[in-house]
């Protein structure tokens, strides 16, 4: 059964599962006759490394839109590993520039935001938010752990090939 992600921006429906990235593995590495040398749960656990490779590296595949509860302030953490506000982007430049003293301005409802240098998981926004304010923002987000070879993997077909290579190559790593 495939998996459907719904998506602010698009609806995702995937259809390759586990089983079809272990067949590929086993064959490429020749590990196809029982007792195998490697497990099925070795395999689905470098499948999952390489899903979290894929979400550092193609984070854009990972997104759902959610929600991100504001503190009394400018300066607001994210619980998520990376999210976008949906609100304007500013930079820091520009906006001390216009709005000198930003940072201490009346909190209010939010109009900018803008990322720190180095704080991926912190963000700015002008007017500083008062407590309890939600804004809508996209979340990048590691998916589920796969365990079964039933699994659906939440990746387009495209990625295939990539996967097979990746778990192929740490398989034949412990040999």
């Amino acid at each position: 059964m495939p998996i459907v992600l719904l998506n602010a921006a698009t609806t995702r429906t995937y259809h390759l599962t586990v089983a079809t990235v272990v067949r590929k593995v086993r064959q490429l590495i020749q590990d196809v006759d029982l007792p195998y040398r490697t497990t099925d749960s070795e395999l689905i656990d470098w499948l999952n490394d390489a899903i979290t490779t894929l979400v550092a590296l193609v984070p854009q595949q990972f997104t759902k839109i959610g929600q991100h509860v504001c503190v009394a302030s400018f300066r607001q953490t994210l619980a998520n590993d990376r999210a976008h506000s949906l609100v304007p982007l500013a930079d820091l430049t520009t906006l001390t520039t216009f709005a000198p003293g930003w940072q201490n301005a009346v909190p209010g409802a939010i109009k900018n935001w803008l990322r720190p240098v180095g704080e991926p998981l912190s963000f700015y926004c002008s007017p500083p938010s008062t407590d309890g304010q939600v804004l809508t923002v996209m979340l990048v987000e590691q998916p589920v752990p796969l365990t079964l070879v039933t699994d659906v993997i939440p990746v387009p077909e495209t990625y295939e090939p990539a996967l097979v290579s990746y778990v192929t190559s740490l398989a034949q790593s412990k040999d």
